[in-house]
């Protein structure tokens, strides 16, 4: 890793990536052979993926945000991995993964995707209410999906508190919306679901 670190500097993509593929088969190899020798002084197996994450984490999302479509899109799926090998890694960058309107349909879809893994009781008030923008877009698959990443924030409590709540407010919101009905449909899924979590949440 250290070899390869100074290669992460670079102007080259394509060697980027390659090292950010590298540093992520160490990161998934670390801790899957038993009795590898450490002792008790040595780091243990989640310190050692985060230090693995830490170092990927700066030139991916400069990557993702100067990048091509095409590298963009590459690029968000090994955010997507990082994010479920270190949960919080990306805390502080979570605005970089809001859509933009000039982006393509499958980089809006993958990072709409993306902002409900990032909700946590600080990020998620902002991120709900990106989200929210989002669920009346002309882009029918758009707007459900904005409609499901709120609703996970809410099954999975990352919210923190009164989050629960406010997501079932605005779902319920979305119920009476004239004209567009697949929405109103999604969050009637969306609800049926936090319920059955969350009984009595809707009074």
């Amino acid at each position: 890793m250290n070899l390869l670190d100074p290669v992460l500097r670079t102007a080259n993509s394509g060697a980027v990536v390659a090292t950010i593929r590298a540093f992520l088969s160490i990161a998934n190899a670390i801790g899957k052979r038993p009795g590898d020798g450490r002792d008790a002084d040595s780091p243990s197996v989640d310190d050692l993926k985060r230090q693995v994450c830490v170092r990927i984490k700066a030139p991916l999302v400069t990557l993702i945000a100067s990048g091509s479509n095409e590298l963009t899109y590459v690029l968000l799926k090994y955010a997507d991995q990082l994010i479920d090998l270190c949960p919080g890694i990306f805390d502080d960058e979570y605005r970089q993964f809001y859509v933009r309107y000039s982006e393509p349909t499958h980089i809006k879809h993958s990072k709409v995707r993306l902002l409900a893994k990032l909700a946590n009781p600080e990020t998620a008030p902002d991120i709900v209410a990106e989200l929210g923008e989002l669920v009346a877009d002309i882009d029918e698959t758009m707007g459900r999906l904005a409609v499901r990443s709120m609703g996970s924030i809410a099954l999975h409590d990352s919210g923190g508190q009164g989050a629960v709540e406010s997501i079932a407010r605005r779902l319920v919101e979305m119920l009476d919306l004239q004209g567009i009905p697949h929405i109103s449909s999604e969050a009637a899924t969306a609800l049926a679901s936090l319920v059955r979590r969350h009984p009595g949440i809707i009074t």
